[in-house]
């Protein structure tokens, strides 16, 4: 389990769009999305040292922010999304999207992601 914190504002439409969405839908984000996305991976939880052997070691996630929860794949899956679409030039159909790459949430989700991979 981690907690995120308090729901904000916007937590709740950055949590929205990181749930999977049929591709008949498109794929894109509003600025208000990308700006909820955005303040979820700047989160204070992703700046705790402590929080890296727990992160990582965890057999499974689940994210509380507020009310509000999401297994880690939504997580491991926006990231993805992210990496892809910024790699195809997309820039301009995914506001903010450059900077929650470089974030340290984005960060953390890749270190878990790589440590999956490792035998």
């Amino acid at each position: 389990m981690v907690w995120l914190g308090p729901a904000s504002d916007d937590s709740k439409l950055g949590i929205k769009r990181m749930r999977p969405i049929p591709e008949t839908e498109g794929t894109s984000w509003t600025q208000g999305e990308g700006q909820a996305l955005l303040e979820l991976f700047h989160r204070p939880y992703w700046n705790r040292i402590w929080i890296v052997q727990e992160f990582l070691l965890a057999r499974d996630i689940t994210f509380y922010c507020g009310a509000d929860s999401f297994p880690w794949y939504y997580l491991s899956s926006l990231c993805m999304e992210v990496r892809i679409h910024l790699a195809l030039g997309h820039n301009r159909l995914y506001p903010y999207a450059e900077r929650v790459e470089k974030s340290p949430g984005a960060y953390m989700v890749d270190q878990r992601r790589l440590k999956e991979q490792t035998p």
